[in-house]
């Protein structure tokens, strides 16, 4: 995409950048998917007009991801939100990998969207409860 394409885009109101890990994506490709989130966060959206980057992807591959995002440099100025709440379900609610994804939490470089928890847990949303 070239640079006036990109000051288009972002003219028009365009803040972020999707990973869809799910559905066909690359998402249970965990260094697969480290090395598509790292690119991002060096783009040129990221970098010069400050986008973040919104990732559905499986809540084991956050996991895998977390050492990455909280100690590498090009997250440190970098937005990341966590799309269909990091794609938990109600079985992951005492597990390591939602563990490691608070931690992400916590540390403020990851932010979650809280979403179709219905996709989670069909046929009992409430299950969704504790996640």
């Amino acid at each position: 995409m070239s640079a006036d394409e990109l000051f288009r885009m972002h003219d028009l109101g365009v803040r972020c950048i999707r990973l869809h890990g799910l559905y066909g994506g690359s998402g249970h490709d965990a260094s697969l998917t480290l090395n598509q989130l790292e690119a991002l966060a060096q783009s040129k959206p990221v970098q010069m007009y400050g986008w973040s980057i919104s990732a559905q992807l499986p809540l084991h591959t956050w996991s895998y991801l977390k050492d990455a995002i909280l100690n590498a440099a090009q997250f440190a100025n970098t937005c990341i939100v966590a799309d269909h709440n990091a794609c938990a379900i109600p079985s992951d609610y005492e597990s390591t990998a939602l563990q490691d994804f608070l931690d992400l939490l916590r540390s403020g470089r990851v932010y979650v969207k809280i979403s179709a928890l219905h996709r989670r847990s069909p046929g009992d949303i409430q299950a969704m409860k504790p996640i």
